[in-house]
């Protein structure tokens, strides 16, 4: 079953064959037609026209701050809520250890 989730896009071998097999019925291409990406750079490309299509921007620094807000604002009535703003950003116990809210 495919979910889709706003900012994420599924692996290849993810994709149902019914939708891979629609997809190439509305492109008119064949079943030498495969569900490949040569490089990275192309996975990354085919993302990038996706989003362009659909009018979404890619911000991550953006979301990050956003998201970092949110957790703050979450775990303040928790025991020790800048190691676990850390945990779930990804920073060691001593990267956020000290910061003020919203830094």
């Amino acid at each position: 079953m495919l979910i889709i989730r706003p900012g994420y896009f599924p692996k290849l071998e993810d994709v149902p064959l019914v939708v891979v097999d629609h997809v190439r019925g509305e492109l008119g291409l064949g079943e030498d037609v495969t569900t490949t990406h040569e490089s990275p750079r192309t996975a990354k490309w085919h993302r990038q026209l996706v989003r362009r299509f659909v009018g979404v921007t890619y911000e991550p620094a953006k979301v990050r701050a956003v998201a970092e807000s949110a957790i703050r604002k979450a775990v303040q009535h928790r025991d020790q809520p800048a190691l676990q703003v850390g945990h779930v950003l990804g920073h060691d116990q001593r990267g956020l250890a000290g910061r003020s809210p919203g830094r």
